[in-house]
């Protein structure tokens, strides 16, 4: 995950691991809760950067494929048509203006 490259993250997770060393030597029935509370916190800002990564990425797909939906004037057999981009096939004219995208 991409979210344990963050410095920060990382050094949060050597600090839970050095706090639980500690605690667990110093009072074993309780000492581990401090490091286990760091370890959920950073697991927690794991799940929630994954959750939100995925959601920009689906969002970028849905942009860029409603992108590729263009519609382009072209002249097939004679007549003019507007198509979408993905129908155009050889022999096609494609009729382009100012401002167009060039299929």
């Amino acid at each position: 995950m991409d979210a344990f490259d963050d410095e920060t993250v990382q050094i949060l997770i050597a600090a839970a691991i050095v706090s639980l060393a500690v605690g667990i030597y110093d009072d074993p029935s309780t000492g581990y809760v401090e490091g286990l509370a760091i370890l959920t916190a950073v697991l927690i800002v794991a799940i929630v950067t994954a959750g939100n990564d995925y959601e920009k990425q689906r969002q970028f797909l849905a942009l860029s494929e409603a992108n590729d939906d263009v519609d382009v004037l072209v002249i097939r057999g004679g007549k003019a048509k507007q198509i979408p981009v993905a129908d155009i096939v050889l022999g096609d004219i494609v009729c382009v203006e100012a401002g167009d995208q060039i299929p």
